[in-house]
């Protein structure tokens, strides 16, 4: 069984495997316990329980099969009667419930209450969040919710720029590279103050995978095959076929995102690492720019490339994919400390992310619901291909909320990228001075809450 700590000022995601009867039951726990003197959970486990048996049903008949083509023991007809036939049903996920309920009720005052709220969605997901607050409304006759959209390019600096003039939102959409800088600086409430036993400062509306997707057919008819085990090298070496062959580049994505992968994958956290001055993440990622630099296959752009990097709710269906191993929520919502009806923007919070009146018009498009019942609804391919990139990550998930200062540490990323690039710092220069910078980042930042 898989096993990760959570440690202080830490959120981790943990899939336990169990092995029962020839398949493994998944079980999926978030353990919330930002910025907390020790460590507390809640679990969201069940939800996902009868896909997760569908799912390792299936692989145990697959195994089955391949066992008898080679001659090896096969499974049993006990287990494969077993095998639930639930690919064509509606699959039951509930956890709704799980919540719990906020005891709020709407003051019987003249003016009624307002709330604020501030968005970075666009496009249809703007549609959606304003049909969910009619329905909210229409059931809650004292309260008005005011939804303020800003394009997440500039959502941060907005943010900001409301805290600085004291005219922050109720509440506000989170990421979690912000979670721990505005829980750290008293910007957020603690949800135990609404929610018994419910412990931390954001809520999820859903979960995704970051994947690589490509083009399938133009690997098929360059006859050039995927890898199956996928690494820088292997990277390298499919993207100068296809570009001698076809004269298509390959897309790259270098970001504070990708080392943080990067180290993620090692089975550490980057900010972990640059506060021990280790530098080995840091070091593979610059030696990645470097080959990048020297490659004139490579572009930052991904028009006209072979692959694109996306996220299981934007995939192509008809591209293969390529996992990272890295999962995320797709936004949090939190309650700010400034609010002055918290419980009623807990409430709204709660009825956003887990009622079941939003099932049908939400579904996935806000990623793989987290608490939201959804047994009711025929899943369509789309949304069972999110569900097995979920369910496809095995038993080593984790996820770590950025720490303050990790904007800046992004940019002292982003300027030792430059130097190597050029040639004027090695990778391991460049992976060196890094971690001393960030480390100084890290301490000031922790220094100041």
């Amino acid at each position: 069984m898989y096993n990760v700590v959570c440690s202080v000022k830490r959120s981790v995601i943990v899939v336990k495997i169990f092995r029962q009867k020839g398949f493994c039951i998944v079980i999926l726990a978030l353990l919330l316990c930002f910025l907390l003197p020790s460590c507390h959970t809640i679990h969201i486990s069940t939800p996902y329980s009868e896909y997760a048996a569908y799912v390792a049903a299936k692989e145990a008949l697959e195994s089955s099969e391949n066992a008898e083509e080679t001659g090896e023991e096969s499974i049993s007809d006990e287990t494969e009667a077993e095998i639930p036939e639930v690919i064509s049903e509606p699959i039951a996920f509930s956890g709704g419930e799980l919540l719990g309920t906020v005891p709020f009720s709407v003051p019987e005052t003249e003016d009624g209450i307002t709330l604020r709220i501030s968005l970075w969605e666009t496009g249809e997901h703007v549609d959606l969040i304003e049909t969910a607050i009619e329905r909210y409304e229409a059931g809650h006759p004292g309260i008005e919710i005011i939804p303020e959209y800003v394009d997440y390019s500039g959502y941060w600096g907005n943010i900001t720029a409301d805290v600085g003039g004291g005219n922050l939102a109720d509440i506000i959409e989170m990421d979690h590279a912000h979670i721990s800088q505005f829980a750290d600086r008293g910007l957020l409430s603690d949800f135990t103050r609404y929610i018994s036993g419910l412990y931390g400062y954001s809520l999820p509306i859903g979960l995704k995978v970051d994947v690589m997707q490509y083009d399938r057919d133009l690997l098929e008819e360059l006859g050039i095959d995927f890898p199956e085990q996928f690494s820088l090298d292997s990277f390298v070496e499919i993207g100068r076929k296809i570009y001698e062959k076809s004269g298509v580049k390959t897309a790259t994505s270098l970001s504070i995102d990708l080392l943080e992968s990067i180290s993620t994958y090692r089975g550490n956290n980057i900010y972990n690492e640059i506060r021990s001055g280790e530098t080995e993440s840091a070091e593979i990622y610059f030696g990645i720019v470097k080959t990048v630099a020297e490659n004139p296959f490579f572009t930052y752009s991904e028009k006209n490339t072979w692959n694109m990097f996306t996220d299981t709710v934007n995939m192509n269906p008809s591209y293969g994919t390529f996992s990272f191993s890295e999962m995320d929520f797709y936004s949090l919502f939190s309650v700010t400390s400034s609010s002055k009806h918290p419980e009623a923007a807990m409430d709204f919070i709660v009825y956003l992310i887990s009622s079941d009146d939003l099932a049908s018009l939400f579904r996935f498009k806000f990623g793989v619901p987290v608490f939201r019942d959804i047994r009711n609804l025929q899943l369509t391919d789309d949304e069972k291909l999110q569900l097995d990139y979920v369910f496809s990550l095995g038993n080593g998930i984790s996820f770590y909320p950025s720490p303050a200062g990790n904007s800046e540490v992004a940019r002292v990323l982003s300027s030792y990228s430059s130097l190597v690039r050029d040639g004027s710092m090695t990778p391991a220069e460049a992976a060196a001075a890094f971690t001393e910078d960030s480390y100084d980042i890290l301490l000031r930042a922790e220094s100041a809450v």
